[in-house]
């Protein structure tokens, strides 16, 4: 028997997004495996984070992009009001 999957909120993946980012910047990729949240789920949610500014993209090329948490996105993570 398979066990049920229970599909996470929004607010809880954007929580695993921000909380990997505050250990310093990293790739979409890196961001993914850190997290916890399947690649594609983490770029829709980037781009919402990014609209907030909460996070901040440092780096974007053909092959990567690289995001950091920002000064508003760290107060959101510590006030725990995501």
């Amino acid at each position: 028997m398979s066990e049920k999957h229970v599909k996470r909120g929004y607010s809880e993946l954007r929580y695993l997004i921000l909380n990997s980012l505050k250990n310093g910047e990293k790739s979409l990729n890196e961001l993914s495996r850190t997290s916890g949240v399947n690649w594609k789920t983490c770029d829709n949610h980037l781009i919402w984070l990014i609209g907030m500014e909460w996070v901040e993209e440092v780096f974007s090329s053909r092959y990567v992009r690289i995001f950091k948490i920002s000064e508003k996105g760290k107060e959101r993570l510590s006030a725990g009001k995501i």
